[in-house]
């Protein structure tokens, strides 16, 4: 096992190196603010016996959950990715794939709506990208917290009697995302948890022991401009408790796929997501802006690079968007003028427009949306307003059900030199949902949400249903079938009289044939 601790901390708030204490290859320091971000690489035999036999049976696996609690961005921790819990999975060939649900129950919810990646997994695709062959599915689930996988871990990884190690599990509840990648071919399980600074505005108090069979590696570093766009730099220091005793300055620089606007950009750009009303049956997701004529281009990006504003939607299973309302590769300008949105550049998932959402197996569907990044006009309000429609629900007492839907994700796509290599950044994260429909050397510049906003990164809306308090099912049962039977008996009389009808004439018809033949004789 390997374990890489780092600590990103404002230049303000660094840390003196003689309050960091090695002794017998064990680390401490206390009163850090800082983001921080534990990695952890296991083998496969390092893993609990029942994660073990499901993943050597399901392929190579990447799972990403998000907090719905909205976090700033941290350089180099810079991606973004909707709410909730999202997996790409790629299956083992000439093997069932079914179990894959198993693991995903049994990490974090039983109540997940998966029953199988055949039933309720979702194509990938890659529409962007020339050189890309997707041959993963995907699966979402605004699954609200991780209390299950911290209670799992816990039980699996420490000791009853490791008070320190139950401690370090239950941090885990308040992460701002955690990611699992499992590699089908290696058969090496990566775990990556990350805190945003201002955690419970709390200072780290840390020891990290450098064990016999897991070798730590820390990091306590701040970010300091760098001299290429792409690029992104740290400095401080870094800590190999299996080789230094002491804290090593450093000071490097790498390419990133994911950056942030500037700071000037960032504010002009924050963005805000709401829902019409009333929205009934028919929403309008509209996206608001700070600045909507101040949509300008990253200022700072690679030499010839070229960009274009998108938007990742996740809609849950509830929720869909009819592919046939948005241009897809002729221009309309009408439609761009009245919803800000070019054209609709991909979807993938469930795409009947009739099924109500009790009779959908698979979670839902995604949208990536090429937007108006253009000067609004007098004539529009400077949003962008998707339009979509609920799936008929189950009744409820009440006649109204409250969903949450995770906001989208906005960024700037933006080309760069094939000569650069974005896979060299050591803290990359991928296998977002988004960044798979693009080509490797795109680098993406995230918008951020407002800050006046709510703390949720969720949009909550309420769908009108049957309610059951005035109608019940019986009733609504015995009023369909009296209609249908009604409709048939109807029917069957208008037939019956039209066949009567058309009989009485061949009657007649026949009649006065056999008139004109005998007075013809």
């Amino acid at each position: 096992m390997r374990r890489r601790s780092t600590f990103i901390h404002k230049p303000e708030h660094a840390i003196n190196p003689d309050d960091i204490v090695i002794v017998n290859q064990t680390l401490h320091f206390s009163g850090l603010r800082a983001a921080r971000e534990e990695r952890f690489t296991f083998g496969i035999n390092d893993l609990p016996d029942q994660v073990r036999d499901l993943l050597t049976r399901s392929g190579s696996i990447r799972i990403r959950w998000t907090s719905q609690h909205r976090y700033g961005p941290v350089s180099p921790f810079l991606a973004r990715s909707a709410a909730g819990l999202f997996v790409e999975f790629t299956p083992q060939e000439h093997r069932p794939n079914d179990e894959i649900c198993v693991l995903l129950k049994t990490l974090f919810s039983y109540n997940l709506k998966c029953n199988g990646a055949s039933q309720s997994f979702v194509s990938a695709e890659s529409p962007l990208s020339s050189s890309k062959t997707v041959g993963h599915s995907q699966y979402y689930s605004l699954l609200p917290n991780l209390t299950q996988f911290v209670e799992f871990v816990g039980r699996t990884a420490c000791d009853s009697e490791s008070t320190a190690c139950i401690q370090d599990i239950e941090l885990l509840r308040y992460v701002s995302y955690i990611d699992i990648d499992y590699d089908g071919l290696s058969h090496n399980c990566l775990l990556t948890a990350f805190w945003e600074d201002n955690m419970n505005q709390a200072l780290w108090d840390v020891t990290i022991k450098n064990e016999v069979l897991a070798k730590s590696e820390i990091g306590i570093l701040s970010t300091a401009p760098a001299n290429e766009p792409e690029d992104l730099q740290l400095e401080g220091f870094l800590i190999d408790l299996s080789q230094h005793d002491e804290p090593k300055p450093t000071i490097f620089f790498f390419p990133s796929r994911h950056h942030e606007l500037s700071a000037q950009q960032s504010q002009e750009q924050a963005y805000h997501v709401s829902f019409d009303t009333p929205a009934g049956l028919h929403p309008t997701l509209r996206i608001s802006f700070a600045g909507r004529s101040l949509l300008n281009e990253p200022a700072k990006v690679p030499s010839g690079s070229a960009c274009t504003l998108y938007t990742y939607v996740t809609l849950p299973s509830f929720l869909f968007a009819d592919e046939y309302a948005f241009p897809t590769l002729e221009p309309d300008n009408l439609f761009q003028e009245a919803h800000g949105i070019v054209s609709l550049k991909a979807i993938s998932g469930e795409k009947d427009l009739e099924l109500p959402d009790y009779a959908i197996e698979r979670w839902g569907s995604t949208l990536l949306l090429e937007l108006d990044s253009k000067l609004s006009s007098p004539k529009t309000s400077g949003d962008i307003k998707i339009p979509l429609h609920f799936r008929y629900m189950n009744s409820t007492i009440g006649g109204e059900e409250a969903v949450q839907v995770p906001w989208p994700v906005l960024f700037w796509a933006c080309s760069s030199d094939e000569s650069i290599d974005l896979r060299g950044n050591p803290f990359d994260r991928t296998h977002l949902g988004h960044d798979t429909m693009f080509g490797d050397d795109t680098i993406f510049y995230y918008l951020q949400p407002d800050t006046h906003a709510r703390d949720q990164a969720t949009e909550s809306i309420t769908i009108p249903v049957l309610d059951t308090n005035h109608v019940s099912y019986a009733i609504v049962e015995q009023a369909t079938l009296l209609v249908v039977v009604a409709g048939f008996c109807y029917l069957a009389v208008r037939i019956l009289l039209g066949i009567i009808s058309e009989c009485n004439w061949w009657k007649t018809v026949s009649s006065s044939r056999s008139s004109e033949d005998k007075k013809s004789t």
